[in-house]
């Protein structure tokens, strides 16, 4: 419903021309508990019949002994083999979730706009239980997607080598270019002065790595209430 909603409300701008590219989620994740959730199972269990065939079988590849897939879903939280085969689950389907909703996005605005997701690249290749998968994710369309850290611990641009292994997962999935649109120069409530040459370093090696956009992300609280600002954590 949001999508359809949204896709309307931009067909009817008159800014529609100016749209670049959408950014479908924002560092979504689809992970803990849900092997809980009784509206998983029939969608777990079509998925299972489809990779294993039947218990017995994924019994024998994973050297387990479940009698059913209701079993399976009980152990998922303790269970290796069980485990891998939910977070795969969810991995793959929420990649389709989001190539579904681009699709009826684009048919509501009638224009092949570019859609990524916003996805913690620096994280999500690392945590087993995310539901993030960056192969599986490439195929969203025209750019690979992410929101990055290049936090100045000790040197210029340390940290550099998280951004350029998640970097490297992406384009190797998809020969598209990066676009960091929460590009983390500063870590949160950061409070230190910030080196130019750390700004600098880490703009360019992204680059280098295939980024094609940034969006610089500066922290910065705002009080409306009686508009006053806490300098703290700004680049400025």
């Amino acid at each position: 419903a949001f999508f359809k909603a949204m896709g309307q409300r931009l067909q009817q701008s008159p800014y529609k021309s100016a749209i670049h590219s959408i950014c479908i989620t924002n560092e979504p994740l689809y992970s803990a508990g849900y092997f809980n959730n009784p509206n998983i199972k029939p969608l777990f269990e079509k998925y299972f019949a489809e990779k294993y065939g039947n218990i017995e079988a994924f019994n024998q590849i994973a050297k387990t002994s479940f009698k059913d897939t209701g079993e399976l879903l009980e152990s998922a939280d303790t269970n290796r083999a069980a485990k891998y085969a939910f977070y795969d689950f969810c991995k793959r389907r929420f990649a389709d979730w989001h190539l579904e909703n681009i699709k009826r996005l684009k048919s509501t605005l009638k224009a092949d706009i570019p859609c990524h997701a916003k996805l913690m690249a620096m994280t999500s290749p690392f945590h087993f239980d995310g539901g993030i998968d960056l192969e599986y994710m490439s195929k969203l369309g025209a750019y690979n997607g992410n929101d990055d850290i290049f936090y100045p611990e000790g040197k210029w641009a340390s940290q550099w080598d998280i951004s350029t292994l998640a970097h490297e997962i992406q384009t190797s999935a998809i020969n598209a270019s990066v676009v960091n649109s929460e590009n983390h120069i500063i870590s949160d409530f950061e409070t230190r002065p910030i080196d130019n040459l750390h700004i600098y370093a880490s703009l360019m090696h992204q680059f280098v790595g295939g980024v094609s956009a940034l969006a610089t992300w500066v922290y910065q609280d705002w009080f409306y209430s009686n508009e006053r600002k806490d300098p703290s954590g700004c680049l400025a």
